[in-house]
């Protein structure tokens, strides 16, 4: 998300709105031409684009789950079919075209805890505190790949980085938290936050070389070369893949 956000900066942050159609019956004559772009800031997985509007400061949330995108570039066609599309921004210079966007909301910024104040401390926020997060999951005592999925303990960390945390520190993602040593975890937490910034200015297909465990079912283990593992983790319907290799991660 904080690449987005980045993008999403670069486009419209510092200028002033001359199109703004938000496209979901809730925001349908919401008017926000006019007001100047602040920036986007990500929290977890939620984007939160804060506007100015003459000294009145307002927060447009939004979320890209699995098929949302935003596309950027210099004013002009949209490049998206209509009908995908729920947010077109633009400036003088630029425009944002939010494609598949979901739970598009707006509210004064005062208010933007309405949309992340559940959630537990953002992994790569700066700062963060990795024993903390620890001690957060330690005590949910929950299978960990589950746990580290759960936003309202640790958020930000996602299907991938949740099976290579745990492959990074050699534990089972089924294995529960409440028997995981601290350190141990916060370790962990401290290594794959690395990951994610670095993965911020990374090619993608470097990315993927580097991956432990992460959709790499029936591969040898780069450590070991035992064939990697995969299963399901949670409840359906919100139940989620993992992955494992069963030497160096024995449950």
């Amino acid at each position: 998300m904080r690449r987005t956000a980045r993008r999403l900066d670069a486009a419209l942050a510092g200028g002033t709105l001359v199109r703004a159609e938000l496209r979901v019956p809730q925001l349908a004559t919401a008017d926000l031409r006019g007001m100047r772009v602040l920036g986007t800031h990500a929290h977890a997985k939620h984007l939160l684009t804060r506007l100015d509007d003459a000294g009145r400061a307002w927060t447009l949330h939004h979320h890209l789950r699995l098929d949302g995108a935003w596309r950027t570039g210099p004013p002009g066609a949209p490049g998206a079919p209509a009908h995908l599309i729920r947010a077109w921004l633009a400036t003088e210079r630029a425009q944002a075209v939010g494609v598949r966007v979901h739970m598009l909301d707006l509210r004064p910024t005062a208010e933007e805890h309405a949309w992340v104040g559940h959630l537990g401390p953002d992994v790569m926020a700066d700062p963060f505190d990795p024993a903390a997060g620890a001690a957060v999951l330690v005590a949910a005592d929950r299978p960990l790949v589950e746990a580290l999925l759960d936003q309202r303990l640790v958020s930000g960390m996602g299907t991938m980085w949740a099976a290579e945390l745990a492959a990074t520190i050699g534990v089972h993602p089924m294995a529960a938290t409440g028997g995981v040593d601290p350190e141990l975890l916060a370790a962990g937490l401290t290594r794959i936050r690395r990951r994610m910034l670095r993965a911020m200015t990374t090619v993608a297909q470097r990315q993927r070389r580097e991956l432990l465990v992460f959709e790499r079912t029936g591969q040898g283990c780069r450590t070991c070369g035992t064939p990697i593992r995969h299963a399901r983790v949670g409840a359906a319907p919100q139940d989620r893949p993992t992955y494992w290799c069963p030497s160096c991660q024995p449950g």
